[in-house]
C-alpha cells in the first residue's frame, strides 16, 4: 500500500509541472521497476503522450531480479552506468505499432524453413500441386456452377491432409446432415463404397471392421460446427467456435460450405459489397491469428447456362 501511495505522491509532483512535460519533445520515464512503478509510468504516458515518451529498464542485479530504480543502480554500478541506462531508454511500446525487429523471430523461423510448411502443404494430387498448395494462415474461396463437386472436392482434399501431414478440421458444412457427410468422408478415406448392391456395383463394400475403424478415423479427425436449433447463425459464431477447436483438439483447417446459409443480417447504411468486404476480413484475421487454413465454398445462384439445360 505504502508502494502506491509513494507512486501517486511522485505523480502528483509530475502533474504539477505538467506545463513543462506538454512543452517537451521526448520524455524518459525512469519509474520503479516494480508493479506500482510501472502503472506510474502507463498512466504518464498515457497523459503526455506514449508517442513522445521513451521508457528506461533497469539492468539485471541477479540471475532471477532487476535494479529497482535509478537510486540502486547508482549505488551499486556508479554514475557512469546510471548515464547509460538512461542513454539506452526504449521507445514506450504503442499498441498495434512494432518496428521490424519486433518480428525478427519469426523471419528467422521463415527463413529457415522451422515449421516446414512455409510454402504449404500438397493437396494429395500432382496435377493440382503446381497450381495451388494448402498454406496455414491463408483463406480458399470454392465456388463454381451449382453441381460441379465443389463440396466433393473440399472432402476429397481435406482426406488427403489429414493422410498426408495428419491435419485436424472443423466443419460447417450447413447443407449436409451428419449421417451423410459422414459417409462421403468414409468412402474417400476406406475407398470403398458405404452401401452395396445396386449403391456400390460390383465394388465390394465396406466391412463392419472397416467401418468401425472408420468412425473413429472420423472422430479423431473432424470436429463439428452445428446449429442445434433451425436459426441462421452469423460468421462470428463460427469463427468463435472454431477458434475453441483450434485451441482445444489443434484444428489447421476450417471449412464453411455454404456461405449462402449463414445470417448476413448487415447494417441498414451498409452495402452488400462493404458487408462481404467486411466479413472476409474477420476471416482472413482469424486464419492468420489462428494458423488455420479456412476453406470458404460460395454457391451461387443457377447461372443462365445451367437455365437453358433445365
Amino acid at each position: 500500500m505504502g508502494s502506491y501511495c509513494g507512486q501517486a505522491r511522485k505523480f502528483q509532483y509530475l502533474w504539477n509541472c505538467r506545463d513543462y512535460l506538454n512543452k517537451a519533445l521526448r520524455i524518459i520515464l525512469a519509474t520503479d521497476g516494480d508493479t506500482p512503478g510501472q502503472a506510474l509510468a502507463e498512466e504518464i504516458a498515457r497523459r503526455v503522450g506514449k508517442e513522445r515518451c521513451w521508457r528506461v529498464k533497469w539492468p539485471k542485479k541477479d540471475e532471477v531480479d532487476h535494479f529497482k530504480d535509478a537510486n540502486e543502480v547508482l549505488m551499486y554500478l556508479g554514475p557512469e552506468a546510471l548515464k547509460e541506462v538512461v542513454d539506452n531508454a526504449e521507445l514506450y511500446p504503442i499498441s498495434g505499432l512494432f518496428r521490424f525487429k519486433d518480428y525478427f523471430h519469426e523471419i528467422d523461423a521463415y527463413y529457415h524453413k522451422k515449421f516446414g510448411n512455409e510454402f504449404g502443404v500438397p493437396t494429395g494430387w500432382r496435377c493440382l500441386n503446381d497450381l495451388y498448395n494448402v498454406v496455414p494462415g491463408e483463406l480458399t474461396i470454392v465456388t463454381g456452377v451449382p453441381n460441379s463437386g465443389k463440396s466433393e472436392w473440399i472432402d476429397a482434399l481435406l482426406c488427403n491432409l489429414n493422410a498426408s501431414v495428419g491435419w485436424k478440421f472443423a466443419l460447417c458444412s450447413i447443407e449436409n446432415k451428419v449421417g451423410e457427410h459422414a459417409r462421403k468422408l468414409l468412402e474417400k478415406h476406406i475407398k470403398k463404397p458405404f452401401f452395396g448392391g445396386r449403391y456400390g456395383g460390383s465394388v465390394e463394400r465396406m466391412s463392419v471392421e472397416e467401418l468401425e475403424q472408420g468412425k473413429q478415423w472420423l472422430n479423431d479427425t473432424f470436429f463439428i460446427l452445428r446449429c442445434e436449433n433451425k436459426s441462421l447463425r452469423s460468421i462470428s459464431w463460427v469463427l468463435d467456435l472454431a477458434k475453441a477447436a483450434v485451441l482445444r483438439h489443434g484444428v489447421s483447417g476450417l471449412v464453411i460450405d455454404p456461405y449462402n446459409e449463414l445470417d448476413h443480417q448487415r447494417l441498414p447504411n451498409q452495402s452488400e459489397t462493404e458487408y462481404v468486404s467486411q466479413m472476409l476480413t474477420e476471416v482472413k484475421q482469424f486464419a492468420q491469428h489462428n494458423a488455420c487454413h479456412v476453406w470458404f465454398v460460395a454457391h451461387p445462384m443457377q447461372n443462365k447456362y445451367t437455365r437453358l439445360l433445365d
